[in-house]
């Protein structure tokens, strides 16, 4: 376990983030809109990896796997367009 997580931390220097001086702009109801299809595009990832797991069907795995591909570019699509409007999931719902 350890070995995994020192082959994940090289990966943290080049994590995105927000910098310090950079003024979070309040977006009012977009940001809380992505920060909703954000969760749901971190439920579908699951429930799609869990689904995949459960299947005996080589074709349906086949569609759940593209399925589960879809969602991960969602997410990550969300997440960017969080990011760069300077507003994470948690400032989103901080401010609730």
């Amino acid at each position: 376990m350890l070995c995994i997580l020192r082959e994940l931390l090289a990966f943290y220097p080049a994590a995105p983030h927000v910098a310090d001086e950079v003024q979070v702009e309040d977006h009012g109801d977009i940001a809380f809109y992505a920060g909703d299809l954000l969760g749901l595009a971190k439920t579908s990832v699951r429930n799609y990896s869990i689904a995949i797991t459960e299947t005996a069907t080589p074709v349906l795995r086949e569609v759940l796997a593209k399925q589960l591909m879809a969602g991960i570019q969602l997410h990550g699509m969300v997440f960017y367009y969080m990011l760069q409007r300077g507003s994470t999931v948690f400032d989103t719902f901080r401010s609730l």
